[in-house]
């Protein structure tokens, strides 16, 4: 069922709302999401701006069946009227639905396959068929209702009213606030993180049931079938999902870790569109730490139908090591071969600062691509840490499922990783690890640039506790590096966060993307490095002091404009301060998450 408004005489529409993604711009997108129950028990638009006026829109499943109220908040300029159309989506091609309609009955019929036989009514004597579809008056007056239900005509029964209807809608909701007033004080964030996840799930005959980063295709490479699953996006938002809807994470990890591209030996590509992915690259391994998030609900199936796939993929990533140690890099494949992926083409260096997921960070200023390696001249702390920590999950699993030699292939690339990391990566003089070049001139030489990436090999437990100590009081805590602590109250307007690179660093001032704002994959990792620490009563501090932080940025744009951002303003929260920053973007949740797990409030 879809909605869509226009007013009377027909001179103005609204329609395919939010077709070209979610937006910033109340022009482009005219509307504040708002609750969103994970299968649809209950969702609301909160408000939707149309011909000088405003409304709410509310829908609730009713004995399986989709009862719905339009809201009238703000009185429009000339009479309006509702437009409800059946069928299905143009990604669900080819599954196609016979409509009819009923002038009598005033309703709309679809047989769709794999489904019953529904019909859809006004409730009320209100309404008309016009055309394949349903015109039903929106209310002129601020407070009336215009309400509207499908109806299974093989199950039979009576048929509601305007008023049951708005009052079930209404038990729904309550219902679901009910649920969020169960998290210990933190019902705004719980609300807004479920959300995150809910907006945002699709289906597609393709992939099933996915939650691509946002719902809408403005990109190129979303094209034809209009969704992008984008590879360490996809692996966070079922690590959400996992404590929000269980099934829809497992959906996730079985249907990423399935893009798998044979290409030299396997990997999983970047991203995957439907027709093509990106097979130059990957991107952060995070698919084990995806599936061991699931926990008990990934059921054995799921453990085997992957642990192949993901282990090939951590054998693969040796292809970028110097040493043994990770650098970005691209085989080019995109640039040599295009057929396989037409709709993005990058220049090698770039291509290979986006395999880290930070596509412009100022840690990649300067670097060179290498012909004949297929990588940067620098190797990578951030990136090495993740591969090492994902060969340890692996390893693990892997004797679980009785795989003695892969587990033993396994924990010795992870024993290597952090061997490396721990004795040519930590730089004593600064207190930090950071990456390095491991070819051309300073190869000897340390970066200068430090960002929350270089704290990630406390995720293997590499530094020692008193690394860790100096790791916090010259960087993490520091008001004038990364600012995570609790010592002083921000100034009024401010909402810090954990930026992206150091407050010291001259990139921090750009306020553009990797470039200084605040991320919840890198809030998410510092956050789960930390937990390997909690027995230092500096690194509770530290990571009550992050919660916290993540959880105030997050509800900035949430509570106000019902947004779960891309990414956040690292000084004062705000997330469309930007024009690059896209709202309703699945992962800018794990700012909230980790608020929610500290406080076991899911």
């Amino acid at each position: 069922m879809s909605l869509g408004f226009r007013d009377a005489a027909q001179k103005v529409a609204l329609s395919n709302l939010g077709a070209a993604g979610p937006s910033c711009d109340r022009g482009v997108f005219p509307a504040t999401h708002g609750l969103h129950a994970r299968r649809g028990e209950y969702t609301e638009i909160a408000s939707v701006d149309f011909n000088g006026g405003q409304y709410r829109v509310e829908s609730a499943t009713v004995n399986g069946e989709v009862w719905a109220v339009v809201t009238t908040l703000g009185a429009p300029a000339s009479p309006s009227v509702l437009n409800v159309t059946v069928g299905v989506p143009a990604t669900w091609v080819p599954r196609q639905c016979v409509v009819t309609t009923d002038a009598a009955q005033k309703a709309v019929r679809s047989a769709c396959p794999g489904f019953p036989v529904r019909t859809f009514h006004a409730a009320g004597a209100e309404g008309a068929v016009s055309g394949s579809g349903l015109v039903i008056p929106l209310a002129a007056d601020v407070g009336g209702v215009a309400a509207l239900y499908s109806y299974n005509e093989a199950a039979g029964g009576a048929m509601p009213t305007a008023a049951e209807v708005a009052a079930a809608v209404a038990e729904a909701r309550a219902a679901l606030l009910k649920t969020y007033a169960a998290s210990g004080g933190h019902n705004e964030t719980h609300a807004g993180v479920a959300a995150g996840i809910a907006w945002n799930v699709i289906y597609t005959p393709l992939e099933g049931i996915v939650t691509p980063v946002f719902r809408g295709a403005p990109w190129p490479l979303a094209q034809a079938h209009r969704y992008v699953l984008f590879e360490w996006d996809t692996y966070l938002a079922a690590i959400i999902a996992a404590h929000v809807d269980p099934w829809v994470a497992k959906s996730n990890v079985v249907r990423l870790t399935k893009s798998m591209v044979t290409l030299d030996g396997g990997f999983v590509s970047g991203f995957w569109n439907g027709d093509c992915g990106e097979v130059d690259k990957s991107k952060p391994p995070l698919g084990a730490m995806a599936l061991q998030s699931l926990g008990s609900s990934a059921d054995g199936w799921v453990t085997e139908l992957l642990f192949d796939r993901l282990a090939l993929w951590n054998r693969w990533w040796e292809r970028r090591f110097h040493g043994d140690l990770y650098a970005p890099g691209s085989t080019r494949e995109n640039i040599n071969t295009p057929v396989y992926c037409k709709c993005i083409v990058q220049d090698p260096l770039a291509a290979s600062s986006c395999e880290t997921g930070l596509d412009n960070s100022p840690l990649y200023d300067g670097a060179a691509f290498v012909d004949s390696a297929n990588t940067l001249n620098i190797v990578d702390v951030g990136m090495s840490a993740l591969v090492a920590q994902d060969a340890a999950i692996l390893s693990g699993i892997a004797a679980l499922l009785g795989k003695a030699d892969l587990a033993a292939e396994l924990g010795a690339r992870s024993t290597r990783l952090k061997t490396a990391i721990t004795s040519e990566l930590w730089d004593d003089a600064n207190g930090l690890y950071f990456n390095k070049p491991w070819t051309g001139t300073g190869a000897q030489g340390f970066s200068t640039t430090a960002a929350p990436t270089n704290f990630y090999p406390m995720l293997l437990g590499a530094p020692t506790d008193a690394q860790v100590q100096r790791m916090l009081t010259r960087w993490l805590v520091n008001a004038t590096e990364f600012a995570v602590n609790a010592s002083a109250a921000p100034a009024a307007g401010a909402v810090p966060s954990m930026p992206s690179v150091a407050r010291s660093s001259p990139a921090f001032g750009d306020n553009n993307y990797w470039r200084g704002r605040s991320w919840g994959p890198m809030n998410w990792l510092v956050y789960v490095g930390l937990t390997q620490y909690r027995h230092l009563p500096e690194v509770e501090a530290a990571i009550a002091a992050l919660a916290r932080q993540s959880e105030a940025t997050f509800l900035v744009e949430w509570t106000a404009h019902g947004r779960v951002m891309e990414n956040y303003n690292s000084v004062t929260g705000e997330g469309c301060d930007v024009g690059n920053s896209i709202p309703m973007y699945h992962w800018g949740a794990l700012h909230g998450l980790i608020a929610l797990v500290e406080a076991g409030a899911l």
